[in-house]
């Protein structure tokens, strides 16, 4: 920052929060959206909201819907963007003293493409008004000079005394880091998983090989899933992906321990369907456009496919005939349980649902309010597909679940595997039935 700038409390309090929530989300500076959250939670900002008949919690989490998902284990983040210096310059060149409320106003006054269609959903806030009623009931109260802002060189002391005024309940908790505390948990885990194969191969080699080719393969084409993910993110506008590690092929950056672990291995466990469950978090709103957003949604499916063409190499190609399946059997009926697995992964992540894929890549062709409100019910998402696929079936007429299986037989087909040879997989893999 080029000069000292006269800042309210409640300004130190929206940047301490700013930071919470950006660290919260893996964003690697606070940037203006974080800021803007931070206003959201001072007084001065909720009492002029709610002069012109606004919720600020509503508005607030209107906004947080747009933004990058929360996170188990923050990520420190190295200080503010220059967007954020910019804009507090900017508005202490029009006041002597800057308070939550003239920065929120001056981010109103121009808002980012994300906020626009957010600040459509309250046509009752008028950014002239509410600097009116900031100019008039505003109180400058303890003011503080700064002439640097969220870095990492303040000293612990000054840290200290800036989170004196902001309230208990909203004070950032202590970030974790995104690093295990045992630095060789990783590897602890490869020589674990390494020892129980090697034991799984001495004890029951067939059920060991179907699960190393299974489960093994499915890592791989989550890791691509997620990757193909993150790297179009990269090229659409989102460069904090480099800053949260997605740029890499380590699968530990995407794993989540419900999405990545729990719900796949619970559907396999349940009927052998394949569900993608990778923790990639975008932030959307750094997208330079809509059909950006598509891409990176759509980007994931692709690679599941070129992973499915992949894996079914040896069957299209020929190589595996009828001598050499019969051969080594559970090898490659495992292996073509694994392609059947990449298409059903395929039609369901395609399915027009949220939080499904398939849902991101027509979302930013809705309109704003209807995209707002199937958003919002995400998380009932997965719920849908499992219901779909414990209707009872009789055979006859239409049913999602058979209709799903159908298309994900026929890409197998077309790809040189048989259902003959999927069904031996499945019974391979699946050596509990």
């Amino acid at each position: 920052m080029s000069h000292a700038i006269n800042v309210t409390a409640d300004v130190q309090q929206a940047l301490q929060i700013a930071q919470h929530s950006a660290e919260q989300r893996h964003s690697p500076f606070v940037g203006t959206e974080h800021l803007l959250i931070g206003c959201l939670t001072t007084d001065l900002v909720q009492k002029a909201l709610a002069a012109s008949g606004i919720d600020a919690s509503t508005l607030k989490k209107a906004i947080e819907s747009e933004l990058g998902a929360l996170r188990d284990e923050p990520l420190s983040a190295k200080g503010v963007s220059p967007q954020v210096t910019k804009l507090l310059e900017r508005v202490a060149a029009q006041y002597n003293v800057v308070n939550s409320g003239y920065v929120l106003a001056a981010m109103l006054q121009e808002p980012e493409p994300y906020l626009v269609p957010i600040l459509a959903q309250f046509p009752q806030l008028n950014v002239k008004a509410f600097r009116e009623y900031v100019q008039r009931y505003a109180s400058d109260g303890k003011v503080i000079s700064i002439d640097s802002i969220g870095g990492k060189t303040k000293k612990s002391q000054q840290r200290r005394d800036n989170l004196r005024d902001v309230p208990p309940h909203l004070r950032p908790q202590r970030a974790k880091t995104s690093t295990p505390q045992n630095p060789n948990l990783p590897i602890y885990i490869g020589l674990g998983v390494l020892t129980a194969v090697l034991y799984g191969a001495m004890v029951a080699p067939a059920i060991t090989i179907a699960i190393v080719i299974v489960v093994g393969g499915w890592v791989v084409s989550l890791v691509m899933h997620e990757f193909a993910h993150a790297l179009v993110a990269y090229w659409g506008g989102d460069h904090t992906v480099v800053e949260k590690g997605y740029l890499t092929l380590n699968p530990l950056k995407y794993t989540h321990p419900l999405l990545s672990i729990g719900l796949p291995l619970f559907f396999l466990a349940i009927g052998g369907i394949g569900l993608p469950g990778g923790a990639v978090y975008i932030e959307r709103h750094r997208l330079r456009s809509k059909i950006w957003n598509s891409y990176v949604s759509a980007a994931g499916p692709i690679a599941t496919l070129i992973c499915m063409i992949i894996f079914a190499t040896p069957f299209w190609s020929g190589y595996v005939t009828w001598e050499r399946y019969f051969e080594h059997q559970v090898q490659w009926s495992s292996l073509a349980f694994l392609v059947w697995l990449q298409g059903i992964a395929i039609v369901l992540n395609l399915l027009p649902i949220p939080p499904l894929d398939g849902f991101g890549i027509i979302e930013p062709f809705l309109p704003d309010d209807l995209a707002f409100q199937l958003r919002s019910f995400g998380s009932i998402g997965f719920l849908i597909i499992i219901l779909m696929f414990w209707i009872p079936d009789n055979g006859t007429g239409f049913h999602p679940a058979r209709t799903l299986v159908e298309q994900a037989d026929r890409m197998s087909d077309q790809l040189g595997v048989e259902p003959w040879q999927i069904s031996q997989g499945y019974h391979a893999f699946r050596f509990w039935d």
